[in-house]
Order: structure tokens, then C-alpha cells, then sequence
């Protein structure tokens, strides 16, 4: 039996993270029982089909989801055609719509002023009359009917992805996951008929696929490409003439001068259709019995040739030439070479076709040479005069570059047929010969365009160029040559140039598409120094490789502050991509600059990048300095004590007795377990839970206790090492010991919370959705493996936060419950699964991480007062000032100020603490500038692994200002020249406060500075960096405050709360992650919940100030710029004082520019009042003995009140839709305050009276009101 592959482009494509054996089509339908024409075969008609001028036919299929669709991920895809209705109609067409009991998702063209498609996943059922599910979008402007299009849609547990016609249009994250499987699904919609708004006419819909996966966008453009070219297209593509000539190429690997009928170059990007820098060379001949096909191309470093069996369809993955062939016939043959000879040719699919050809490889000089002869017989005619015409392709895939480069203009795909070359058999023509074209991406042209006359040739061609830069067409004619010599091109452009007959037939035609905008040949993607050594390594990647047969120089120079050649070193690069070594241990300590230069093969210098550059000695100056660390307890932290098996830090206190966990942990004189934390281990059958032998205090001081604790759990010795610091942080480092063999089929680590504590969970998801709020009835679990290693769980009051740095010795079959918040009859259990099957253990296992009960300090006595804003409102603290940003440095987080802008920079520090505002100066703790002399020296030690030594040295569209790499704290260098360049800047700028963008923990497995550890796959994994970054933060906290106790430290790290490295905060600034989510919404109405900004946005259970940021103007910028204005008229006032009254019944803070006008008059009132550490909270889930809302009843209507003294602040808020007149009733007995016969609107300044403690409040949707008593 023949062996059938169907072969093109998009199989290559797909191999970067696409896994067929990963994906299973679940349903496939290509309606070929229709009647209608498809875009293959046959399609399906649905939609209004008028059957009678009254009656209609609503067209539709259904299916049966089981099996076919899956709820938790999967794609749909399909192809449409209206066919009789204007996409402009403003009216719904249904194309696919599957429906559970309580799930959803619809793909149709909706109602508004753009021509739209929309993609809806979600809950059915809609909770207090709004819906919950997510929505994509995109406009369909190239719409037309009559037209094919290609409509892909996928999903997962976190976002949902629409795509049109191959390219993604949207993403959007998932704000409710729909919680019942679907039970069918309609092509054409399940009730058309019910839509008010449904649309007349019909559409075709065909190729229907649904996926178990959210495929990819490489895999999107595959399905796209299947069908792509039935779609209408105009594409300008190539005409190429051959006559028959006399003297045949001899098929040996030396393409001699003129050997060939026709030499053109060209090669096109197929992602972008332009020139692109790895370009080859194309050879055309032809006899009356073959065709015959040269092609020299670069050859790069290494060639990839791994593929060695005849037919095998793997040999696109290696450096590949392909030969696409294609008859009127539509006899389609492909032909792929590597390097080493390896052949796979088939015709129409079939790979069990031999062509019989005759071919050769060769490697000269660094350059690839393949030659071919293919006879006409065997592409299915008879002889070149069967047909006058062929459509062709070639093509040269560069794999070392991942470059994909065409003759063609083809898209995405080698096989884009209806992009092929058109090559016509003349019988008296000249040859024709493009000799060079020069570097178009680079501004340079060097073309050379020739004819040479034979005695076959009746009459001289025509020769006509025309190049389009910069606005202006030039235009060249000829007869036998043209020969152009320009540089300096810019902008995007098009070089063509075709060569007519007499009669004016086209012979020759070749467009050219170019963009020279980015204008350099050589790209400086990173340079670095290899740790432990003297040498530098440069990663550098051009453009062209050669001209003519010769190669482009590398030059680096290395030259002193006197302009001095102290070094030099030259390269011949045969390749694109590359890294380059020097050794630089000759030149002496000190400041220098790198030249970089590319030379091409006349001696032209085409290109010079000049980088500063120190070299350290090997011990760098900074190394082991003690700034930040300090053995006295800062303020406001109290020395620690311990008496017996308890210590004792401030606000907290955790008990020891017969474990080598703590049995109780008090926060606040609250009792945080409802019993001991225990270690229980499974094994032969039996529970087994740690008993302490014996305790030991290793260590005691002001700021660490130490504690070491040995007991027995079963038969297995286990022992506990606990360092308590002085801020609350535990870090417990458990050793399990057995000298034999034993067998655990299950090992938890068991944490029991009273029920009245564990109300909140915390678990640190980014856009604050999964488990951020009331704990569910049914508990809630986290993946550890794949999520952040980090959790919290209390009330409004207290918690405890649990943290590990990695699972190292965890074994998990299940990582997806390692761990569970558990609701109890009597408690709450946060249980971690360390060991969940059966597993032997045997010698030391050591498993490691920390607890941190929260609140970690108290809040400031003038934490009230605190009012970050923009500019236009008072405000007493001003985060990220950019005039003192770009003053100290023009690099990214590189606060080291120039000694000629230090005056400028005090002046304007100083212009704010004048005006009695706290300037927080912009810095990061987790990215650093790759450009900075000491990221060039030791980035490697320092930099996030996976990540970038640097982004675009090169790229003119962004500043370096605003280039970053990732830095892990982790390595302890990093802190100390971190810690060692802030604490200069503040003492030289008399800087009284830091602001900190990407102010949290992150992932890394750069083993250099001890990140990663391997599983027990022996899988390399990344390290959770807390202690690094925990450490860091508090040498800096000690270095602020000991040089100004009154400074302020913010961190931004929305989404992220982790209290290890936020105690060392004076404020927390968060919800940036919501900016997407606001620009869907339009409003916070449904992002966040109650509970939500209880368990994230508030400042009491964390000790820390919060504030949350309004992302209105934000979200308008970056995804709907249509929303701008909106946000600066008066129509933003409900939901901007909407997100104002969240934050106050909340005892929080928000900040952003856009809330001014609406802010200001808050902040008059509660100084009115009097803001400060006098004033009492009564928060609404906990004030009824006070104060109660008798109507209307409802959870989202909630009353929030503020004492100080004798007075009292009322803050109702409406978190409703609906408008209400609420009904208070206050006891002033209670209250402890004098009775009241008004209370004050001191917003507008009505009076509501007061009578028999009620008082009634008309209050409108999603409105607060602020009411003081009179």
C-alpha cells in the first residue's frame, strides 16, 4: 500500500509547541451529505430562509455534546459565507452555539455601529439580572458576502481566544467558568428564532472542527492555510520566462557563469511577504525533455541534516530547500532536499511517487548548491510543450534561524498556490539574469538586471525598475542592463522590475516588498561576561551573511578613555545567529567603550554599535557589604522573647507543646488553630501523627530565635529546624530520617484553622478571581507545581499566610490538589499533600517552607492621613515622579545619579517636601536595566532564568529608558549591589521615600545563583524566590528607616500579596491586573465582589496599607482608546465614585489621576471629621450591635461607620443596580455617643432627621452616601 502524506509548510510550522499525539479532534464535520458548495465539497445552510413572502425556515443542525466538546479547554473552528445578507446590516447571524444547564458558548456576528464577530463562554444563568460570561470581539471590516472566512474560537480555565482568518484578534481573561458540561451544540444556533435582533439570510458554514486543546496560533494559521486560497485573493506574483537551451546544465554542484537560461534572487519572509535577509539564489533551465532547477544558498554555521531515509516527512524539520510544482493539471509535485541528500518528492499527497530526478548537493565555500533535473514525463506531461506554463514554488528553510524564506509571495504556507511563481516556455526569448539585489532591510540597493541576446532572439526586451521609498517612485529602463547603486532607503518600499515583449507581454516580473525602517544589518542581542572568568561573550545576529560570494566581517574593539585600541578581535560569522567569545583578561581594570562592527566584503563599514563597558575585577567592589543588615529590631517591631516552648514577637505569639509544629498561634490575642499543626504520615495502613522527643533553642536574640525540635512520627525520625524573626516570619526546614527502607503511601502537612478565623482565602491568583473571598462551602484547592507556591487563609481581622520556596521531595501524582482548604463540621482544614502515593523512603528527606501569621505589624499612627494622588487633588505622598526618575538615571531601575544632575535632582526633592509631600522615587525589585556597566559584569549571576540578558539593543521604537531584563534577589550579589547603590542614592539625593514597581516573589531556575531544583522525575524546576526577595526588602526597609524613619516604602504588586516581603511595605499598591477586565466592563460593578476586596484591597488583616489603583483611563489607553473621552466627561462619575465608595467602606485607599474631581470632595469630608489614629472602624460585616440596615435586605447593600470622639461618619453604599431608599437604625447607647436629630449629606449637604434612632437614606445604584451626625 502507497504511503499517503499530505506535506506543505504548515507542518514545519507547526512544530514549535504543537504536539499532534497532544491533540485529539473530538469532532469533525465537512457536511459533504448537502446540497451547497463549500469551500471543500459541501457545506451547510443555516440561517432565515424565506420560503413564502411570510413564512420563514430557520436553518440549523444540532448535535450531541457528549464526547464531541469539552467544557474545560478545546477550540472550534469553521468556515463562513454569507451568502444573500450585507455584513453592515446591523443584525445577529448565529454560527455555532453549544448549550449545557448552566454553560454556554456562542460565536456569531452581533448588533453595533462596527461590523463585528463576537465569541461568548460562559454561565447561562445570570445572577441578579447580569450575565456572567466572558466575551471576545473583534471587527470584521474585510467582510463582504460572497466571501469565504475562517472563524476559530478556543478556551481554557483562564481566558478565551477569538480568531479571524488565521491571526488572533482577542483575548480575553475568563471572569466565571461555567460550572455543568455542555449537553449539545447547533451549527446555525440553538433558537434563532427567539432573537429580536436576528438577521435575514443564509450562511454557509463548512470544514467544522472541534479540538480537546486550545490550539495554538501556528496551528490556527495551519487550518487557516488548508482552504486559504479557495478564499478570494489578489496576489501580484512572479513571471519567469525560459527558452530551450542548446547546451543543458551539467547536473554536478558547479553552477558555472551563465550556465543557466535565468538566475533571479528575491526571497521573501512568508510571515511578512518582504525581503528578508537570508537570501538564495535560483537557477532556471529548460530542455524539450526536463526542467531543470539550480538554487545556492548560504549555508550558516551548521547545516541540519538529521533526516537520512528516502520520504521521510521529517525532513522539514532540517535545514530544507523545497520545489514546489504545480500543472494546469493540478498535477501538484513537491520536492524536499537536506543537505545530505535526503529526498522526499510526492505528487498530490503521495509520497509513494518517484520522480525519477537527477540530482546533486554540494557544500562550497560556505554556500549550498543543489542542482536538478526533473523530466517533464514525470511531472505528468508529455513534454514542455504539453503546456506553455507552469506554477511553481522554492524555497529555502533556514533552521538554526527558524527563517522561512520564499520565491513566492506566498503566506505562511510553501504550498500557497495561488501566490506561486508563473514560469512560461518561450520558444525565442532572451536569457535574463537578476545578478543582485544588495540589502533592501538595510536601505541598501545594489541590483543589477541583465539580457543577454542569442541567436534565438527575434527582438531586444523591454527592461523596466521602478523602486518606492519615502513617498516617491523612481523608475529605470533599459534594454540590456540596468544597473542601480543606491543607499540610505527608508521607510517601506517595493523594489520591481519586469522585462516586456515587443508586444508588450510580460516575460519577467518580480515585486519586491521591503521594509528599512529597522536599517541595521547587525543586531547586538546581548553581551555578558561568563561567570567565573575574564571572557565576553556577544550574541549578535545579521542580516546578510555574504555578498557576491564572500563574507561580511565582524570587527570588536575595545577602546580606552583616550580613544585607544586596547584590544581587537576579528570574526568571519557563517551564520546568522551566532555568539562570539573574547577573552579580555590582557586588558587592564577600568572604563571603556566596545565598537561593533560589521564590514562587508568591499571593505565598507555598514554598521558600528558602541556600548560603554567597566570591567571589575573579579571580586567586585560591592561584594559582602553589611547595608541593611542590622541585629537591632527596626520600628515598629519589638524585640522578640521566648519563655519555654512559646515566642513572642509583636502582636503575636506561637506555642510549642507536644509537636515539632506549633500546637496554637495567637495574632492579636486571637487564636488562629482550632488544634496543633500536624505532620501526619500513612504508613503500612496505619496514621501516624509527629511526636516531640526533645527541643532545643539554638539561638536567641532581639531579631531570631532559633529553635530545633526531634520526635518520631511511626518509625521514622523526624526533626524540625524553626527560625522565627522578629516580624512574625517562621521558616521550618523538616528532616525525615530512616536508615531503612520504608514505605509511605501518604505524607500531609495538617493546619486546622477555628472556623470563625477561616472565613477568606487568599490564594494569590494574579487577576484577584481563583480563590480570592469567601471560602466556599466545598472548599477550594491550588496547584502548587504549576501556581505560585503561596496561600492565605483568615478574616478581616487576623490570618495566617503559608509560603515555600519550592516542592523539592514532594511526590505528587495529584499536584492539582497538593493543596486543600477543607470546611469541617467544627473547623477549617489548610491540608498540604506532600506525599499523595505510595513511595519508599530511605536516608534524609528534607522538605522546607513558612508560615507567617498576619497582621505582621501595626498599622502607622498616621496611616490615615497618608493621600497618594496625581496631580490636581491635595495629597501628602507622590509615587513615581518622573522628573526625579529620568534626572537619576536614563536606564531602568539604575538609580545611580550622574554628579552633574545631583543639585538639579535636590531641588526638585526638595520642591516636593516644601509642598509636605513624600516623593517616592520609581525603582523595582525585580527587573533591572540590561544596559547598566554592572548587569554587563555579573548579569548572569543575577538575571531570571528563564528570561533575557536583554530586548532590542537595537529597537528605535522603544527607549532604553523602558528596556528591562529580569532579575532574581535570590542571588545574593544582586541584593548587595542593589542595597549598595540605593542607599547612596538616598543619602546623596536626601530621598525620603521608594516606590517599587514588580514588588514581588517570582519564579527562577537559574542554578548559577542556587535557584531550580529537580523533581523526582529529575525535571529541572524553577525556585518560588521569597527569601531572596524577603531579604532584599528588608535591607532595604532598614536602610530607608535608618536613614529616615519617616520615609515611605510602596510596593506594587497587584494580584500578589505575600507577606514575607510585604511587612518591609508602607503601603501596598495593587489591582493593576484588572485594567483588561475594566476595559470589558466599563466599571468594577462585577470585577470586584465584597468578599474580594475583603480578602486582597483591605489594610487590617496584613498590617500594611493598602491602596487600590483605578485602571479607567489606564484600560481606555491600552484596549479601547474609544473610551477616552467617556472617562474625562461626566457620564464616569457613577462608576468612578463607584470604585471611591468600595475603598471606603473598606477603610482602604485608591489613587490615579482619572478619580480627582471625585476623590477630592472624600477627602474634605473625612478631614472635616478629623482623619487620623483617633478614628474607630466599624466595618459593615461586623458593626450590627451598632448600627443595622433594616431594608432593604441584601448582602450588597451594606452600611460601613467611622467614629472619632463624639462623632460619627455613616457610609452606605449601594452595590446594587437598582436605586433604594435605605432604612438605618442607630444605637447611640451603644455607640457611646451623643444622640443625634439630623445627620448630614457632607457630600451635597442635605439633612436627613433622625427620629427614634431611624433614619431613611434614598441611596441610587452602585452610589455611597457620607452622613455625619449633627
Amino acid at each position: 500500500m502507497k504511503k499517503i502524506i499530505i506535506l506543505s509548510m504548515y507542518f514545519l510550522i507547526s512544530s514549535n509547541g504543537f504536539s499532534q499525539t497532544a491533540t485529539e479532534t473530538l469532532f469533525a464535520e465537512s457536511f459533504n451529505n448537502e446540497l451547497s458548495e463549500g469551500i471543500e465539497g459541501k457545506a451547510l445552510l443555516t440561517g432565515i430562509d424565506f420560503i413564502e413572502e411570510d413564512k420563514k425556515q430557520f436553518l440549523k443542525k444540532s448535535y450531541n455534546a457528549n464526547n464531541n466538546i469539552a467544557l474545560e479547554k478545546g477550540t472550534v473552528c469553521f468556515w463562513i459565507k454569507p451568502i444573500d445578507w450585507k455584513p453592515d446590516d446591523r443584525k445577529v447571524h448565529i454560527f455555532f452555539e453549544a448549550i449545557g444547564n448552566n454553560s454556554r458558548l456562542l460565536i456569531y456576528k452581533y448588533v453595533g455601529k462596527n461590523n463585528s464577530l463576537g465569541f461568548i463562554f460562559g454561565p447561562l444563568k445570570e445572577i441578579e439580572g447580569k450575565s456572567q460570561w466572558t466575551m471576545a470581539n473583534t471587527p470584521i471590516e474585510n467582510l463582504q458576502t460572497g466571501t469565504w472566512h475562517f472563524v476559530a474560537c478556543s478556551w481554557d480555565q483562564n481566558e478565551i481566544r477569538l480568531y479571524w482568518d488565521g491571526d488572533l484578534k482577542d483575548v480575553a481573561p475568563i471572569k466565571n467558568i461555567p460550572d455543568t458540561p455542555f449537553t449539545s451544540f447547533y451549527v446555525g444556533g440553538r433558537n434563532p428564532e427567539k432573537w429580536t435582533e436576528i438577521g435575514k439570510g443564509i450562511t454557509l458554514i463548512d470544514e467544522l472542527r472541534i479540538y480537546n486543546v486550545p490550539l495554538p496560533l501556528e496551528r490556527i494559521g495551519e487550518e487557516f492555510q488548508k482552504f486559504k486560497d479557495k478564499a478570494s485573493r489578489d496576489v501580484e506574483y512572479p513571471i519567469f520566462s525560459v527558452g530551450i537551451t542548446k547546451n543543458p546544465p551539467v547536473i554536478d554542484g558547479n553552477i558555472g557563469e551563465k550556465e543557466y537560461f535565468l538566475e533571479t534572487t528575491g526571497f521573501l519572509g512568508i510571515w511578512d511577504q518582504r525581503f528578508c535577509s537570508e537570501q538564495s539564489l535560483v537557477y532556471i533551465s529548460r530542455s524539450s525533455e526536463k526542467l531543470y532547477i539550480g538554487v545556492r544558498t548560504p549555508v550558516g554555521e551548521k547545516l541540519s541534516a538529521n533526516v537520512k531515509n528516502r520520504d521521510d516527512v521529517n525532513v522539514w524539520q532540517d535545514d530544507s530547500i523545497e520545489v514546489h510544482i504545480n500543472s494546469r493539471k493540478n498535477n501538484i509535485s513537491q520536492f524536499i532536499f537536506n543537505s545530505i541528500g535526503t529526498l522526499y518528492d510526492s505528487k498530490n499527497g503521495d509520497s509513494g511517487w518517484n520522480a525519477n530526478i537527477n540530482y546533486i548537493n554540494k557544500i562550497d565555500n560556505g554556500f549550498w548548491i543543489l542542482e536538478m533535473a526533473i523530466p517533464f514525463e514525470n511531472l505528468g506531461l508529455l513534454s514542455d510543450e504539453d503546456e506553455n506554463n507552469l506554477r511553481f514554488n522554492i524555497c529555502r528553510t533556514f533552521a538554526s534561524s527558524g527563517a522561512y524564506t520564499s520565491l513566492s509571495p506566498v503566506r505562511r504556507n510553501y504550498g500557497d498556490t495561488v501566490a506561486f511563481s508563473e514560469l512560461k516556455f518561450m520558444d525565442k526569448i532572451s536569457p535574463m539574469y537578476i545578478k543582485s539585489i544588495g540589502n533592501l532591510s538595510t536601505g541598501y540597493l545594489d541590483f543589477y538586471f541583465q539580457t543577454v541576446a542569442t541567436d534565438t532572439t527575434e527582438n531586444p526586451l523591454k527592461l523596466r525598475t521602478w523602486i518606492t521609498a519615502n513617498n516617491q517612485t523612481d523608475t529605470y529602463d533599459g534594454t540590456s542592463h540596468i544597473l542601480i547603486k543606491r543607499e540610505g532607503i527608508k521607510g517601506n518600499g517595493a523594489l520591481t522590475f519586469e522585462a516586456l515583449s515587443e508586444n508588450s507581454e510580460r516575460l519577467f516580473f518580480q515585486k519586491i516588498p521591503f521594509s528599512a525602517q529597522a536599517g541595521n544589518p547587525l543586531k547586538i542581542l546581548y553581551f555578558y561576561r561568563l561567570p567565573n572568568s575574564e571572557i565576553i561573550r556577544f550574541g549578535l545576529q545579521q542580516t546578510m551573511l555574504s555578498e557576491a560570494g564572500k563574507y561580511y566581517i565582524v570587527r570588536i574593539s575595545f577602546l580606552d578613555k583616550d580613544g585607544k585600541t586596547v584590544f581587537e578581535k576579528e570574526f568571519q560569522p557563517n551564520n546568522f545567529k551566532y555568539e562570539l567569545d573574547t577573552d579580555i583578561t590582557s586588558i587592564p581594570d577600568g572604563e571603556y567603550a566596545i565598537h561593533i562592527n560589521l564590514i562587508c566584503p568591499d571593505g565598507r563599514k555598514v554598521y558600528e554599535h558602541i556600548e560603554d563597558f567597566v570591567k571589575y575585577p573579579l571580586c567586585v567592589p560591592w561584594a559582602g557589604n553589611k547595608i541593611g543588615i542590622s541585629n537591632k529590631v527596626p520600628s515598629p517591631w519589638t524585640p522578640m522573647e521566648t519563655t519555654g516552648n512559646t515566642i513572642y514577637c509583636w502582636g503575636r505569639k506561637y506555642v510549642f507543646d507536644d509537636g515539632i509544629m506549633p500546637s496554637q498561634l495567637i495574632s492579636q490575642n486571637e487564636s488562629i488553630l482550632s488544634g496543633p499543626i500536624r505532620i501526619k504520615a500513612i504508613i503500612d495502613g496505619k496514621e501516624f501523627t509527629d511526636k516531640r522527643k526533645s527541643s532545643l533553642c539554638d539561638e536567641k536574640s532581639p531579631t531570631k530565635i532559633k529553635f530545633h525540635e526531634e520526635g518520631m512520627i511511626g518509625t521514622i525520625a523526624i526533626s524540625s529546624d524553626i527560625s522565627a524573626e522578629y516580624d512574625g516570619f517562621m521558616w521550618f526546614v523538616i528532616n525525615l530520617h530512616t536508615s531503612t527502607p520504608v514505605k509511605v503511601e501518604k505524607l500531609s502537612l495538617n493546619i486546622p484553622f477555628k472556623k470563625s478565623v477561616a472565613t477568606l482565602t487568599n490564594l494569590g491568583d494574579f487577576y484577584v478571581k481563583k480563590g480570592t473571598g469567601i471560602l466556599p462551602a466545598n472548599g477550594i484547592s491550588k496547584n502548587l507545581k504549576t501556581e505560585e507556591p503561596v496561600l492565605w487563609v483568615g478574616n478581616e481581622k487576623v490570618g495566617l499566610q503559608w509560603f515555600a520556596e519550592n516542592l523539592k521531595n514532594w511526590i505528587l501524582k495529584k499536584p492539582e490538589s497538593s493543596a486543600g482548604i477543607i470546611p469541617r463540621e467544627n473547623d477549617v482544614l489548610l491540608q498540604f499533600n506532600v506525599i499523595d502515593s505510595p513511595t519508599v523512603l530511605e536516608g534524609k528527606t528534607e522538605i522546607a517552607f513558612g508560615l507567617m501569621p498576619t497582621p505582621v505589624k501595626p498599622l502607622s499612627s498616621s496611616w490615615r492621613k497618608l493621600r497618594p494622588s496625581g496631580t490636581g487633588v491635595k495629597r501628602n505622598v507622590a509615587f513615581t515622579i518622573r522628573p526625579v526618575e529620568s534626572l537619576i538615571t536614563p536606564l531602568f531601575n539604575y538609580i545611580v545619579p550622574a554628579p552633574k544632575n545631583i543639585i538639579k535632582i535636590k531641588d526638585v526633592v526638595n520642591d516636593y517636601k516644601k509642598k509636605g509631600e513624600n516623593c517616592l522615587s520609581y525603582s523595582s525589585l525585580a527587573v533591572m536595566s540590561p544596559y547598566c556597566p554592572e548587569f554587563l559584569w555579573q548579569g548572569e549571576l543575577w538575571k531570571k532564568v528563564p528570561g533575557a540578558r536583554a530586548i532590542q539593543w537595537d529597537n528605535k521604537n522603544i527607549g532604553r529608558e523602558n528596556l528591562f531584563v529580569w532579575i532574581c534577589p535570590n542571588s545574593p550579589d544582586y541584593r548587595d549591589f542593589y542595597c549598595s547603590i540605593t542607599d547612596n542614592a538616598v543619602r546623596e539625593l536626601e530621598l525620603d521615600g521608594l516606590y517599587f514597581d514588580f514588588g514581588e516573589s517570582h519564579m527562577c531556575q537559574n542554578e548559577i545563583h542556587g535557584c531550580g531544583w529537580k523533581d523526582n522525575e529529575g525535571k529541572l524546576c524553577p525556585t518560588f524566590n521569597i527569601l531572596g526577595t524577603r531579604e532584599l526588602a528588608k535591607r532595604i526597609y532598614i536602610l530607608m528607616k535608618t536613614y529616615n524613619p519617616n520615609s515611605l516604602i510602596a510596593y506594587h504588586m497587584s494580584g500578589k500579596i505575600q507577606m514575607p516581603v510585604h511587612s518591609f511595605a508602607d503601603i501596598l499598591v495593587d489591582g493593576e491586573t484588572l485594567t483588561r477586565l475594566v476595559a470589558d466592563e466599563s466599571s468594577y460593578y462585577n470585577l470586584l465582589p465584597l468578599d474580594t476586596y475583603r480578602a486582597e484591597f483591605m489594610p487590617h488583616q496584613w498590617g500594611v496599607a493598602t491602596v487600590i489603583l483605578s485602571e479607567f483611563a489606564r484600560s481606555a489607553e491600552l484596549f479601547k482608546k474609544d473610551m477616552k473621552s467617556f472617562w474625562r466627561s461626566d457620564k464616569a462619575e457613577k462608576p468612578m465614585n463607584h470604585l471611591i465608595g468600595l475603598a471606603l467602606i473598606h477603610d482602604s485607599k485608591c489613587f490615579m489621576g482619572d478619580l480627582t474631581r471625585y476623590l477630592q470632595p472624600v477627602r474634605d469630608a473625612q478631614d472635616k471629621f478629623g482623619w487620623d489614629e483617633k478614628v474607630e472602624f466599624l466595618p459593615y460585616w461586623n458593626n450590627s450591635e451598632y448600627l443595622k440596615i433594616l431594608s432593604p435586605i441584601s448582602t450588597n447593600i451594606v452600611i460601613s461607620a467611622f467614629k472619632r470622639d463624639a462623632k460619627l461618619m455613616l457610609v452606605p453604599f449601594n452595590n446594587t443596580d437598582t436605586d433604594n431608599e435605605l432604612t438605618i437604625k442607630l444605637d447611640f447607647d451603644m455607640l457611646n455617643i451623643p444622640k443625634s436629630s439630623v445627620v448630614k449629606d457632607t457630600l451635597d449637604g442635605k439633612i436627613y432627621p433622625v427620629n427614634h434612632h431611624i433614619i431613611k437614606v434614598p441611596l441610587k445604584s452602585r452610589a455611597f452616601k457620607i452622613l455625619t451626625t449633627e
